[in-house]
């Protein structure tokens, strides 16, 4: 499970009460030093950390990249135009495996190629749905995906470090507390591995 908080910075994550987040790291492992891949802009941070590639290999340097409007070359793409992700790695390599996409942030969709996955969602009650199709999968390898761009919309419109920006974490971090208990009570906690993820702040 893969949980994607947009426009977290380092200063806004360490000032917020986040505890469920905390009790997550604490038992693995976390960097506050890591930086952005450049420009510091977010298609191109989430297209990195979901192909494991840096902007000049999978070609994605702005927020306006789509299928049909590129605007620098990937190093590689399939026959449909799509650089290689970690959803086409897992297909390929488990084919058995189920994949999710869940997102709130149109343009974050389009550097991926749609066939390697299973369910997709935009703006409907994510960690819901994500809970539901890990359960209905539980017994096969599963792969989801699970932003919100709220955090990084409460940066933009209130600033960086303002008491709305920091509230906005806390408020994902209720919700994020609220996905483990259910995979707890359901008995998936054990058997899941998860990641923090953010793009810049």
């Amino acid at each position: 499970v893969m949980i994607a908080l947009d426009g977290i910075s380092v200063p806004g994550f360490t000032t917020a009460h986040t505890p469920n987040l905390d009790n997550l790291l604490a038992q693995g492992a976390l960097s506050l030093t890591t930086r952005v891949v450049m420009p510091s802009v977010t298609l191109p941070n989430w297209t990195s950390h979901l192909t494991g590639s840096g902007p000049e290999q999978h070609g994605v340097v702005d927020n306006g990249w789509q299928i049909d409007k590129k605007g620098f070359p990937a190093v590689e793409i399939d026959k449909e135009g799509y650089y290689p992700s970690v959803f086409k790695v897992m297909k390929e390599e488990i084919p058995e495996c189920k994949t999710a996409f869940y997102y709130n942030w149109i343009n974050l969709f389009y550097p991926y190629n749609k066939k390697y996955l299973d369910e997709v969602s935009y703006l409907e009650n994510d960690y819901e749905k994500a809970f539901d199709f890990i359960v209905r999968n539980q017994d096969l390898p599963t792969l989801v995906f699970l932003y919100s761009v709220h955090t990084d919309h409460a940066g933009h419109a209130h600033k960086w470090m303002s008491a709305e920006y920091i509230k906005s974490i806390e408020e994902a971090d209720i919700q994020i507390g609220a996905f483990i208990d259910k995979m707890k009570k359901e008995g998936l906690y054990e058997d899941t591995y998860f990641m923090f993820l953010s793009d810049h702040g």
